[in-house]
């Protein structure tokens, strides 16, 4: 029977159709193996990689200064009510030229001073009896002005004559450094350089060998001091203006640069 079957297998495979059948099943089953093994490879190539962006350290460099402002600036408004928009245009740009001649008699230069706000609206009183209604009592005008002081020996005087111009809001001072962004430089270098002797004592310590940097990053700074003092000054008399000037100290403020920098492990 053994001798039967072994005859009835030769007589399949000698047939050229059953042959074709044969070589077609084995080449698709050695396509499927292989394309089987590159994709398993490919799967392993990305676990390995993967595997080894674990392998990363990051290290923190930190640098500080104290830093004196050398520059001041405050904004000032004026403010007024007449029957009609005109009238009360004319005094607030009165008022703020008497302000912008004092500025002009200290020293302070046009480029300076700006304005940042101009308004002129109706006013409006409010009835409600015997019905609601809406009448007009005049009109407002405002105008709000930035001024930057250079000389800060000059400031105390400065606000103090402004502050006291009748019906005058005065709001400030606000400290700054001017020329930051090479402060910020020099801080930034000198943070990177910290991160790296810690990184390179480190790997010495550990005995590891560090690769390319990889990752970096840097905390934002700021550079504006926050504001001293606020003033706001109404109707005073003209012999106001022999009064001292405000004593207001600069102070100075510790800038700070934080930065990280992250290296691969080889």
């Amino acid at each position: 029977m053994l001798e039967n079957r072994i005859l009835k297998n030769m007589k399949f495979l000698s047939e050229p159709k059953n042959r074709l059948l044969i070589i077609a099943t084995s080449s698709a089953l050695i396509f499927a193996l292989f394309t089987f093994s590159f994709v398993s490879i490919a799967e392993l190539k990305i676990k390995a990689k993967s595997l080894n962006q674990v392998n990363q350290i990051t290290f923190f460099g930190v640098a500080e200064i104290n830093a004196e402002p050398d520059l001041v600036s405050f904004n000032f408004r004026v403010y007024e009510i007449a029957p009609d928009s005109l009238e009360a245009e004319s005094k607030a740009i009165l008022k703020a030229n008497k302000v912008l001649d004092l500025l002009q008699e200290k020293g302070v230069h046009k480029r300076d001073i700006q304005t940042r706000d101009y308004r002129i609206n109706p006013k409006y009183n409010y009835q409600n009896h015997p019905f609601y209604k809406q009448i007009l009592d005049g009109y407002e005008a405002s105008q709000v002005i930035t001024v930057k002081i250079r000389d800060l020996g000059k400031m105390g005087e400065i606000l103090g004559q402004v502050s006291q111009i009748e019906a005058l809001e005065v709001n400030g001072p606000v400290f700054e450094v001017e020329n930051s962004e090479k402060l910020k430089d020099k801080l930034q270098v000198e943070a990177i350089n910290d991160a790296k002797a810690k990184a390179k004592e480190t790997a010495k310590n550990l005995g590891i060998k560090l690769g390319k940097i990889v990752r970096f990053s840097e905390e934002p700074t700021a550079n504006i001091f926050p504001p001293r003092a606020m003033m706001m000054a109404k109707a005073v008399n003209a012999e106001s203006f022999d009064a001292a000037p405000p004593q207001i100290e600069t102070g100075e403020q510790k800038i700070t640069s934080r930065v990280s920098i992250t290296y691969e492990i080889e």
